[in-house]
């Protein structure tokens, strides 16, 4: 209940602040990409964890069962960019513009997201001694998700930070393409703890 409570706290704060971002976009392009990078990125995260872990599933209900975990998140991603790229296609917007509006909206909601993982227990960390560490599954382990949170909401700063900047204004696509970037960097770091 709690992560699925905070997906959707994470839905409306990346439509509020990509409705305050949209610039010459239009509301009901904002809407319609908030609402199709949302289910599609469900879809996506859902089935590139099924295809990674097919041990877990043994029947139909196993694999809606979106509430006991298991999304992948770079699915999602993926096929979010694709159903939203195929969207702004047909209606003629240009792509890398409207990704640059919702970067720091996309990485605001994915740390809230975390955040209610964080609280389910979902994505325990390694075992380990330090002073921080959560008791979950019988041992003390790295709070993983928390460190996503932590990372998430730095990149979002960061975001906010260049997107004024001359570099990254040179070219539509940049602040996204930027975002990317950010977070290969943290996921490669963050996985030695999970």
């Amino acid at each position: 209940f709690t992560y699925g409570l905070f997906i959707v706290l994470a839905f409306f704060a990346t439509l509020w602040l990509a409705l305050k971002r949209r610039k010459n976009l239009g509301e009901d392009h904002v809407y319609n990409i908030s609402i199709i990078s949302l289910v599609a990125g469900l879809i996506g995260a859902r089935i590139a964890y099924i295809l990674t872990n097919p041990q877990f599933f043994h029947s139909f209900f196993d694999i809606i069962a979106l509430w006991e975990g298991g999304l992948s998140f770079f699915g999602g991603l993926i096929l979010a960019l694709i159903a939203d790229f195929l969207y702004m296609k047909y209606k003629k917007l240009n792509f890398a513009e409207v990704i640059d509006i919702f970067a720091p909206p996309f990485i605001l909601g994915q740390a809230i997201g975390r955040f209610g993982a964080f609280l389910s227990g979902v994505n325990p960390g390694l075992p380990t001694g330090v002073p921080w560490a959560i008791y979950h599954l019988g041992e003390y382990r790295h709070p993983a998700a928390l460190y996503n949170v932590i990372a998430d909401l730095f990149i979002f700063f960061i975001l906010l930070k260049l997107e004024n900047k001359k570099f990254i204004n040179k070219k539509s696509g940049n602040l996204f393409l930027f975002l990317l970037i950010l977070l290969g960097i943290e996921r490669f770091f963050l996985d030695f703890f999970r």
